[in-house]
């Protein structure tokens, strides 16, 4: 799963020999999903590590109401 990620932002980032305008927008758009993957992160970390946290905080976090 990781090798396709990278893949792909390789492909969004765009080959070496592209203009900088291409090269600049791809690294935008790689760094920008990058930068919203590790916000996600951070966000659910105590979910996913088991932190004791309070039922507003949980209930925060979830992100369908079905679920629960």
């Amino acid at each position: 799963m990781v090798l396709a990620i990278v893949l792909t932002a390789g492909l969004i980032l765009g080959p070496a020999d592209a203009p900088p305008v291409r090269r600049a927008a791809g690294a935008a758009v790689v760094g920008a999903s990058a930068l919203v993957v590790l916000i996600n992160f951070g966000w659910l970390y105590p979910v996913l590590s088991a932190e004791t946290i309070t039922y507003s905080q949980w209930w925060a976090r979830m992100l369908m109401r079905s679920w629960v």
